[in-house]
């Protein structure tokens, strides 16, 4: 019956709510990365039973609000009556006020993907009715019709795929409708004519109808869908020059608890990308917390290596320090008189003048995740003193850095800092001759800890962007440490704009 093809339309709605808010709360693939089956994440992105529970929560609110007046046309049919054969036409079909009085989505692990279930769907049929007898004498009549649809319930199957692209793939494969009950009233006309109306709503209508929003819905799914979620911006930029890529490595994983999207999550320069040279490890699907949150990412060591080899590769770790930029409290300047006894052969080398220190890595720093210690980050560097005006190099200096790492998420962004620990010199390179490097072990731990680490810092602030979309929120993030990994548990907001299609079009990324 028409209910039939109100719930076919209510199910389309509903599902491309759902499965465009997973899409973005999963991270798509760069469409230059193929597919490749086996490669080994750096990233997890788990959505959980309670985040599949508030979206089908916010897709609920949203479905209802679409469908407050649908529109549907005209139709005519043909109908044998005690006066012979009529012409029944219905003009300006709407469906008005639908509500849903439950509705669920749960993981479904055998078909790989999510069932969402409505219960208690009703709603208002409205039209306008005229019937014409075919033979003589050509009776005819008019009049409105109200047809009230109540205790329907609608289940269908979602799967999910990742394309050769690695792309999020979602597909409606089944759909069941079952249409509790219908209430026809007629504003006039002939008792016969409500039987026509049943007849109608119940045998041909739906047949032609329902096979139409079938294929409408399927075509609609299947590549409509899909082309609004590849129009999503699925590189995301980092600043302006590094770049972060999540491409799908595996299939999507659905437990009855939880469906896990593994993606590459590495970096790469924007001008000149260059693989960063390590090699994932493996890392678990889910964090060890209960999955009370509705949003949970698990990263690995490898995925922060990528970032600081992408940073080491843009010289986000040189730093050139002038005495001018000294804070205060620095036990000495940079000035050679002031090294006239702690250093003696840099003075007599050079009186009285000043200089600057170039700080910069030698080798892209790497990152050490621990459950007992959190981050550890290891830095292995030099530092030129270079003798004013004419940059002329006294001394170089090769020293390995040991920091501790803190993140947090600051809106959607993944933030962090280091903060210094110790460091080790050792003499790389001299013009003044050798000297033994340990009367400078404190001046340059506290330049490394008071100057050099915050500026650093200041480079690599802005940190990186989690999958998001707009008018979607982190609520109460925290972030915990694990053997090779760490992980993000989250909460979500979500306050779509007005109209399905504004909505859809106003995601920023995919998260």
């Amino acid at each position: 019956n028409i209910s039939y093809m109100m719930m076919l339309k209510c199910v389309y709605n509903m599902t491309y709510i759902i499965i465009v808010l997973i899409l973005i709360l999963s991270i798509a693939s760069p469409n230059h990365k193929k597919f490749v089956y086996g490669q080994l994440p750096g990233i997890n992105t788990v959505l959980t039973s309670a985040g599949l529970s508030y979206l089908n929560l916010v897709a609920t609110e949203v479905l209802e609000r679409e469908l407050q007046d649908i529109y549907i046309g005209d139709i005519t049919v043909n109908a044998t009556a005690p006066i012979g054969i009529v012409t029944c036409y219905l003009h300006e079909v709407h469906m008005t006020g639908l509500s849903i009085s439950n509705s669920s989505a749960i993981w479904h692990s055998s078909s790989v993907g999510f069932d969402l279930s409505l219960e208690g769907v009703k709603g208002t049929l409205t039209m306008s009715w005229e019937y014409l007898q075919l033979s003589w004498p050509h009776m005819s009549d008019n009049g409105t019709a109200i047809i009230l649809f109540s205790n329907t319930s609608v289940l269908t199957k979602i799967l999910m795929y990742a394309s050769y692209e690695g792309e999020v793939m979602a597909e409606m494969y089944t759909t069941s409708v079952d249409v509790g009950s219908l209430d026809v009233q007629l504003t006039a006309g002939p008792a016969w004519l409500y039987n026509i109306f049943t007849d109608i709503f119940e045998d041909k209508i739906s047949n032609v109808a329902g096979s139409a929003i079938q294929g409408t819905m399927e075509s609609t799914i299947n590549n409509g869908l899909q082309g609004a979620v590849n129009s999503i911006p699925i590189v995301l930029p980092v600043n302006s020059e590094v770049e972060v890529h999540y491409k799908l490595v595996r299939f999507p994983y659905v437990t009855d608890q939880f469906c896990v999207f593994s993606q590459q999550g590495t970096f790469y320069r924007t001008n000149n990308p260059q693989e960063a040279p390590y090699t994932p490890k493996i890392i678990p699907h889910t964090p060890p917390i209960p999955p009370d949150d509705m949003l949970q990412m698990v990263i690995s060591e490898y995925t922060v290596d990528s970032v600081l080899f992408a940073a080491y590769k843009s010289n986000m770790f040189v730093v050139t320090i002038t005495d001018d930029i000294l804070p205060a409290s620095a036990p000495l300047r940079l000035n050679t008189s002031y090294f006239q006894e702690l250093l003696p052969e840099l003075y007599n080398a050079y009186p009285n003048m000043m200089f600057d220190l170039f700080a910069y890595a030698v080798e892209p720093p790497v990152v050490l995740f621990s459950k007992a210690d959190g981050a550890t980050v290891l830095i292995h560097g030099y530092v030129d003193v270079n003798i004013l005006p004419n940059m002329t190099t006294a001394f170089t200096l090769d020293c390995h850095v040991t920091a501790t790492g803190s993140a947090w998420v600051e809106e959607q962004d993944l933030k962090g800092q280091i903060t210094y620990d110790n460091i080790t010199i050792g003499l790389h390179s001299s013009s003044i001759g050798k000297f033994d490097t340990d009367t400078l072990q404190q001046v340059v731990a506290f330049t490394m800890s008071e100057v050099i680490i915050p500026l650093v810092n200041d480079k690599i602030g802005d940190g990186f962007p989690l999958p998001t979309a707009s008018g979607l929120l982190f609520v109460a993030p925290t972030v915990g440490y694990e053997d090779s990994y760490m992980w993000v548990s989250t909460d979500v907001s979500y306050s779509p704009p007005n109209g399905a299609n504004t909505w859809i079009c106003g995601c920023k990324y995919i998260a």
